[in-house]
């Protein structure tokens, strides 16, 4: 489905009869409340199509860069960023059986997270968000991808396994 891609709200343009006829809205959350709203439209299976006319602009100040809320790099921010990834493959799964969003979440978004963990300072969160990392890994079915897992993060899935935070 196109529309993993980029999964974020601010490249999209949405009719507003979805959203109310369905009463979606955005989730209370720390961060990812774009990707789990948007796996609410994607579950819809609606009709899209993608343009080439730029009709946003997305502007970030280095100086506010940091105070972003998806630039703080703790333990609760990488928990929210994993709870927002299983409530995506709730919703997908149980509304549309989309086998895409398990594409989406365990091969687009690993990197992203992988970079996070490397980016955070307190070790001892380093640690359990290594951990809880690993756990969500554990989740797919690697044995028929091991080559896509060392491609996407650098070593054999059993080593990463047992190997501790970085």
């Amino acid at each position: 489905y196109a529309m993993f891609k980029t999964l974020t709200i601010w490249n999209k343009l949405l009719k507003k009869e979805l959203i109310f006829s369905k009463k979606l809205k955005f989730a209370n959350s720390v961060v990812g409340e774009d990707v789990i709203f948007l796996a609410e439209i994607v579950a819809q299976k609606p009709k899209y199509r993608n343009i080439s006319k730029a009709v946003y602009y997305h502007w970030n100040h280095n100086k506010d860069y940091q105070k972003s809320l998806t630039h703080q790099y703790t333990l609760r921010h990488f928990q929210a960023h994993l709870y927002c990834r299983e409530e995506l493959l709730r919703i997908c799964w149980r509304e549309a059986g989309m086998r895409e969003a398990y594409y989406y979440v365990y091969h687009e978004m690993l990197t992203y997270l992988l970079d996070y963990m490397f980016r955070m300072q307190n070790f001892l969160e380093k640690e359990e968000a290594f951990r809880l990392f690993k756990e969500h890994l554990k989740k797919y079915d690697w044995s028929k991808e091991l080559d896509r897992f060392f491609c996407i993060l650098g070593m054999p899935y059993e080593a990463f396994m047992e190997a501790s935070a970085m």
